[in-house]
């Protein structure tokens, strides 16, 4: 059995673990093998977590580095607490992924889950083996009532 393999087989049993009953029916993905129905834009070999699922993951004891792949502007609005801001339509994306250590847990995001689809890509083509699909995007995530950090510039009063 090689190591892909391997670490398909055991991620499945993991997430089998985690997952059973938390979510809704046909939502994730592990290791290739879904029960979405045919069409559902799944990613082979990538979990793809609801709202709840991924609210879950970042709960557990494990250390998921949540990267919200959405610009910069978009980023101060609104993110998940903890999020890192990483533009996956920046010329410098591919550098600044290849800084991170690809045998560490990532939870993409971006607004709707297209975007994060091509992150998804990137990494997977980078040697990412750790890697959670936020599929309903933030959007998902705050109509599922999770929390949201935003950026306020803080303007400092002039004394009197």
């Amino acid at each position: 059995m090689n190591k892909i393999t391997s670490w398909v087989l055991s991620l499945s049993a993991v997430a089998c673990v985690c997952f059973c009953g938390c979510g809704r029916p046909g939502t994730s993905e592990i290791g290739g093998e879904s029960s979405a129905e045919e069409g559902s834009g799944t990613l082979e070999g990538v979990a793809e977590l609801s709202p709840q699922e991924a609210k879950d993951l970042l709960a557990s004891e494990e250390a998921v580095t949540v990267l919200d792949v959405r610009t910069a502007e978009e980023y101060v609005q609104g993110h998940i607490p903890g999020a890192v801001n990483v533009d996956v339509r920046d010329p410098g994306f591919d550098a600044a992924i290849d800084e991170l250590d690809r045998s560490e847990p990532f939870l993409l995001h971006c607004g709707s889950g297209n975007r994060s689809k091509i992150a998804v890509e990137k990494l997977k083509e980078a040697g990412f083996t750790r890697i959670y699909h936020l599929t309903e995007g933030l959007k998902g995530w705050r109509e599922a009532g999770n929390p949201v950090s935003a950026e306020v510039e803080e303007v400092e009063e002039e004394a009197p």
